[in-house]
């Protein structure tokens, strides 16, 4: 399984949050794969997680089970 490459963005309506860059960053590094957190001012958000083939998702799958 490859490095997180592009690991560790946050994206909060154009501004950067070092806390989150830094989680994105952790949660990247565990996963072995690119991580973007994307929130609102509401509170709500979404994490999304970046593979480019099906045994580099199982392999991120394999860590979240």
């Amino acid at each position: 399984m490859r490095g997180p490459a592009g690991a560790g963005r946050t994206q909060n309506e154009g501004e950067q949050d070092p806390n989150g860059d830094k989680l994105a960053q952790d949660v990247a590094g565990k996963l072995g794969a690119a991580v973007a957190i994307q929130h609102a001012s509401s509170g709500r958000g979404k994490l999304v997680i970046s593979y480019n083939s099906l045994d580099e998702l199982d392999g991120i799958l394999a860590h979240i089970q």
